[in-house]
């Protein structure tokens, strides 16, 4: 690998990366559910926030697949 690099471990900065995004998805669905719970109980649209993500994560797709080409 070429660049900068957290260790001289091989592969640590890989595992740590790894697990930081698997905490991520587990805080994000957390706060996913509470937010389902909240618009269960006021009687809002429980996906709406979900949309909102897509969206968001769509976005940021394409805008990756645009810088490359």
């Amino acid at each position: 690998m070429n660049g900068y690099s957290f260790s001289n471990e091989p592969g640590l900065a890989e595992r740590l990366q790894r697990k930081s995004r698997e905490e991520m998805k587990l805080w994000l669905l957390q706060d996913i559910r509470t937010d389902m719970a909240v618009c269960k109980v006021e009687g809002w649209n429980p996906l709406e926030y979900i949309d909102e993500l897509i969206e968001l994560l769509e976005g940021l797709k394409h805008a990756d697949n645009r810088a490359e080409n």
